[in-house]
């Protein structure tokens, strides 16, 4: 930035016409923010998780899609099953290693609603995903790795592990989707594409939907009691 008036100016700063002379006698400079840069702390206003936390649920992702690359096609899908809307503002996915990624805006979940948040909002290129949310700094990992929901105030609400010693493996092209809502919980891999999928099987921002081939389990009637013989007397 200019530092000096040049001769015939009528105020402004500036040396038109001659070279750069620096200041002989500069002020320090503040550090410019980075406007990408990824927050890795939760906003300073957001107030944390006291007693018992919210019921919200991971209960889709999509680590290794096929139609498209990773990096533009991998997303984790939320589900509120509380009573009330959550501000997801100051939550914060991750994994157990580096990768962070922290909601900085107000981004509401209502009571029984899923959430899609994609690493690629553009559903002409992340695979046919409408996502509400984007984020950075997180990617998911094909063969050993775990999303972790983690709310203000270092608060671990829900979390899914793949590979290694736990019992999910992620397979191509196919979301895992959460069955149950048990502990531990109930996965099963995607069996089909959604509306407007390139070619991947799940269910983002749905809930799951068993194969219809799949049994349905029904209430099984009493026996009768036997009938009855009346002999004459």
């Amino acid at each position: 930035t200019a530092w000096q008036i040049w001769p015939g100016s009528a105020g402004d700063f500036g040396s038109p016409g001659a070279p750069y002379i620096p200041d002989p006698n500069p002020d320090p400079q503040p550090p410019v923010p980075d406007p990408t840069a990824e927050p890795t702390t939760p906003p300073p206003d957001v107030p944390p998780i006291t007693g018992d936390p919210p019921r919200l649920f991971i209960t889709e992702f999509l680590a290794n899609p096929s139609a498209v690359n990773d990096s533009v096609g991998e997303w984790v899908e939320l589900y509120n099953a509380d009573t009330v809307a959550i501000n997801l503002r100051g939550w914060t996915l991750r994994d157990q290693d580096d990768d962070r990624h922290v909601i900085a805006d107000d981004l509401y979940i209502l009571p029984t609603q899923h959430l899609v948040l994609a690493r690629n909002g553009d559903a002409d290129v992340n695979g046919g995903v409408y996502a509400d949310h984007v984020y950075t700094g997180l990617s998911l990992a094909n063969s050993t790795d775990e999303v972790i929901l983690v709310g203000p105030g270092d608060v671990q609400v829900d979390a899914v592990r793949w590979g290694d010693e736990a019992p999910l493996r992620v397979s191509g092209g196919a979301s895992l989707e959460r069955v149950t809502f048990d502990d531990p919980p109930v996965w099963a891999t995607a069996h089909a594409p959604w509306p407007g999928s390139a070619g991947d099987f799940g269910s983002p921002g749905q809930a799951y939907a068993p194969p219809a081939d799949e049994p349905t389990p029904t209430a099984t009637p009493p026996l009768a009691p036997p009938p009855v013989t009346v002999t004459p007397s």
